[in-house]
């Protein structure tokens, strides 16, 4: 019986995947499994060089999305049903600049101590940020902005060597991000009871 042998080639696939989806997406609901899978992308990835690591990514990505479900739900469903969301061609031209820089960003200055794929996956996920940040005002959407950023952080780390203290550290601030954005609420509109 072979035993099961990750591949970072399939991570980035599914972390690229989620990033898509998180940008183009106008339901919060699926942006959120968006930001599992970008989770289960860069548990992928880790899981090449370090296991526990990979599965302690795993546990804190469904930490983070079930606080994110359950304060989406608490405060009344989906608020991309009653905000206005950017049209998909602008939301699709903007995530496709962020990450062709960041591709270029990638070739041309790849990180120190985690070059090929990791610089890779750390630069599309810092794309990702900007493109998701810069499209949504709601606070649960930015604030899974910032998670698929602290998840770049936390791959760099793991590739440039950290320390499970380091990635435990990184990680605990993606359960503060998750417990402050899924309990904000947006701000009321102007004119409107």
């Amino acid at each position: 019986m072979e035993t099961f042998q990750p591949n970072p080639l399939l991570g980035f696939g599914i972390m690229a995947g989620g990033i898509v989806l998180a940008a183009l997406t106008a339901d919060t609901r699926l942006a959120l499994v968006a930001l599992l899978a970008q989770y289960v992308g860069c548990a992928f990835m880790m899981a090449v060089s370090d296991s526990a690591v990979a599965w302690l990514v795993l546990a804190v990505g469904g930490m983070v999305a079930a606080m994110l479900y359950l304060g989406i739900r608490a405060r009344g469903g989906n608020p991309a049903e009653r905000a206005v969301a950017l049209r998909l061609p602008f939301r699709a031209a903007a995530l496709l600049l962020t990450l062709a820089a960041s591709g270029v960003l990638a070739v041309r200055w790849p990180l120190p101590y985690a070059g090929g794929l990791p610089s890779l996956a750390c630069y599309a996920l810092m794309a990702g940020f900007v493109a998701q940040a810069g499209l949504f005002q709601q606070p649960a959407r930015v604030g899974m902005a910032a998670l698929t950023l602290l998840i770049g952080a936390a791959l760099y780390a793991q590739s440039a060597g950290g320390t499970l203290f380091l990635i435990g550290l990184i990680l605990s601030a993606h359960l503060i991000t998750a417990l402050v954005a899924g309990h904000l609420h947006p701000a009321p509109e102007e004119g409107l009871p």
